[in-house]
């Protein structure tokens, strides 16, 4: 199809009156917009790529508005056409752009930004947001100041949102003993809108316990919610991951994980990849080695089957890094960093990257740390092992930035590098291993 015209790929068409009287624009759009619902990204983005080209500037609000939600690079990208919207003002701006820009910001966390817009359109808050809306988004930017507030915020919220469910369940089960099934179907479509309300509350109230690493308070609001979220797959994978984290339920970590897995046993790809790195570390720890070798075999066939359809995976360096990082936690720096070093093609490969060096660095201070107090002694092979990888890290790394910045970040103007970062590492772990010699 035509493509928009940002890369001067496809000549402009402008907006003639044979466009707008098609409908064409608000087909696509809706289109997009029900694909987005769905959570197709790629296809909803695809949808507005089919729309005639046009430059930036000649695009309709609505279509900015949807390129900017569905941009590939992710949301983030799409903030500068959020923002130069909502300084349209209505009636031009979508009114759905105030909401989503605040939602955008808390998302990827840039919560003073969220705080500066909400006070600059103070009239487009009572406008544009709904009470529940409003009440969320200040629960969450008063959690950076204030975790208390925020969480007594949060709970009223919550309590008011399980009432609610409660008093619908209680409708579902009267209808249900009716012979009514429209009134059931509306009844239960009642319930699950008052659900998809309640589940981000529920998730704002684990994660303020989540950031501050109590990970049994945020179990305990997992627990306090399982009366009506527990068939809801992100309120499952949530409780997975704040039991893992725990380090003693690895058991239990592992059965909200394996349903995850079976239901997508013919597309093991489509299963993200830190599900598959916690379980098989899961299976490690509660002595189910052949369980997590089968799934590490089944995930590289998997792999494998993708890349020879042209379609790049890093699952299983995913897995890869996080049994290498558990192996080195566990004081066994020789298996785990040849397992970080496997998972990265030896350091010469596309898949290393600034997150990806972040486990690499981590194991191997925690192995440079343990060696200065002489607490660890590696074998001479294992030392040089280490000191080729770090070798090819540094000089397929040399122009390679070694940190991750987010889009308020200020970033430095010569950032490090891996190269220059693995340089650093490798020499200290030669003046060590001299030492000890």
């Amino acid at each position: 199809g035509a493509q928009i015209d940002t890369d001067g790929s496809a000549r402009s068409v402008g907006n003639p009156i044979t466009m707008a009287m098609s409908g064409i624009t608000q087909a696509l759009n809706l289109k997009a917009a029900i694909e987005y619902q769905d959570g197709n990204m790629d296809a909803a983005h695809d949808s507005l790529l089919d729309l005639p080209p046009r430059s930036e500037s000649e695009l309709d609000p609505v279509t900015l508005h949807n390129m900017a939600l569905t941009d590939p690079k992710g949301a983030v990208a799409g903030l500068r056409k959020l923002a130069f919207l909502l300084q349209l003002g209505p009636p031009a701006c979508p009114k759905e752009t105030f909401a989503n820009i605040l939602l955008i910001c808390c998302k990827h966390e840039m919560y003073e930004m969220a705080a500066d817009i909400l006070a600059e359109h103070t009239d487009l808050t009572y406008k544009y947001l709904s009470q529940y809306l409003y009440e969320l988004l200040d629960a969450l930017i008063t959690a950076q100041t204030s975790s208390e507030l925020a969480e007594k915020k949060l709970g009223v919220l919550a309590s008011s949102l399980a009432g609610k469910l409660r008093s619908l369940a209680a409708k579902v089960q009267e209808m249900r003993g009716t012979t009514d099934q429209m009134a059931l179907r509306n009844a239960l479509q009642d319930y699950e809108n008052a659900l998809e309300l309640y589940m981000p509350v529920v998730l704002a109230r684990a994660w303020i316990y989540w950031r501050d690493d109590d990970f049994v308070g945020a179990e305990r609001e997992f627990r306090a919610s399982a009366e009506f979220c527990s068939e809801n797959s992100v309120w499952r994978l949530n409780a997975g991951h704040v039991l893992f984290m725990q380090g003693d339920k690895y058991k239990e970590s592992a059965a909200f994980y394996e349903p995850i897995v079976r239901q997508h046993n013919e597309d093991i790809m489509s299963v993200p990849a830190a599900v598959l790195a916690n379980l098989c570390v899961s299976y490690i720890m509660t002595f189910q080695n052949e369980e997590a070798e089968e799934l590490m075999r089944k995930v590289e066939k998997a792999e494998e089957l993708k890349g020879n359809m042209g379609k790049q995976y890093h699952h299983l360096c995913i897995v890869n890094l996080v049994v290498g990082t558990l192996y080195c936690a566990k004081s066994n720096y020789e298996f785990g960093l040849s397992r970080i070093a496997h998972a990265l093609d030896g350091g010469n490969g596309a898949r290393l990257y600034a997150d990806t060096w972040l486990h690499v660095k981590r194991c191997v201070l925690g192995l440079l740390t343990g060696m200065a107090k002489q607490n660890i002694i590696l074998p001479y092979p294992a030392v040089q092992e280490v000191l080729n990888f770090l070798k090819s890290c540094e000089v397929y790394g040399l122009f390679t930035p070694a940190n991750i910045y987010t889009a308020t970040d200020e970033v430095p103007a010569e950032p490090l590098t891996i190269g220059l970062e693995a340089r650093k590492l490798r020499l200290l772990l030669i003046k060590l291993s001299e030492y000890e010699q």
